[in-house]
């Protein structure tokens, strides 16, 4: 065998795909599954960053708040990154949410946790009137296929985030010149159905199969004309078992000075 054909004959070995080096400032947290949380750590400051490493959703959510880094003239002890996700957990802690009732305030998380999960390192001055109107046209109401509840999901968020970027502003005017939200409209919503009222058919079908507890949930309902959250709330001491009635006087919280 010539020395010709031993070259021929060997097999190179198989280089293994290496994973990137993380660039500057960015943290990368393993996962139980094998994937990673990746972060962009500085000046005692955390923003997430989308997966996986070095992947062009990476790239473009790293370039973004690294620019905001490196272009900021405050000292580093003073400098503040505004994103969506910052300006987000400083409404949840203000006054303002505070002074929402329980339900209120898990209403207003759980919509402002799905968009912060999606656009939560995306920096505020970026979110722009085209940036929303874009974003508004995903959630317009789909007439052929009867898809009508994203239109509600739009206004809630929008509301929701009016909020939240007025709260920021007053805190940080310098994060963004105005407030956006304000200048995208609402969507108009199909016609609701679920005002329609029960058969009576039906309703006594239900009332006759149903528990006590639950009969009386639907009499409350029914008979005192209250909202459905304030209905539920009653407690025993609101009724009166001797004269059979129930106290639907508003509870209103203490002043505090």
């Amino acid at each position: 065998m010539t020395k010709t054909d031993t070259k021929r004959g060997r097999r190179k070995p198989r280089s293994t795909p290496s994973t990137p080096a993380p660039p500057p400032y960015v943290k990368v947290v393993a996962k139980a599954d094998g994937g990673a949380y990746l972060y962009y750590q500085r000046d005692g400051q955390r923003v997430a960053l989308p997966g996986p490493l070095g992947s062009v959703a990476f790239h473009g959510a790293y370039d973004r708040v690294h620019r905001g880094f490196e272009g900021s003239r405050a000292p580093a002890a003073e400098r503040v990154i505004h994103t969506v996700e910052r300006a987000i957990a400083t409404y949840l802690g203000s006054a303002d949410f505070r002074a929402l009732k329980p339900g209120s305030q898990g209403d207003y998380r759980r919509v402002l946790d799905r968009f912060r999960a999606h656009f939560g390192e995306v920096l505020l001055p970026r979110i722009t009137e085209p940036w929303l109107q874009a974003l508004r046209d995903k959630y317009a109401p789909d007439r052929a296929s009867g898809d009508g509840g994203r239109a509600n999901d739009w206004t809630a968020l929008r509301s929701r985030m009016i909020a939240v970027v007025d709260t920021y502003r007053k805190r940080h005017p310098e994060a963004a010149a105005g407030n956006p939200w304000r200048d995208v409209r609402r969507l108009k919503a199909a016609a609701a159905r679920s005002h329609r009222p029960w058969p009576s058919g039906v309703l006594l079908k239900v009332m006759a199969g149903a528990t006590p507890e639950f009969r009386a949930l639907l009499v409350g309902y029914l008979l005192t004309a209250q909202r459905g959250g304030d209905v539920t709330a009653f407690s025993p001491d609101r009724y009166d078992p001797a004269a059979r009635t129930l106290d639907l006087q508003q509870e209103r919280p203490a002043s505090r000075c």
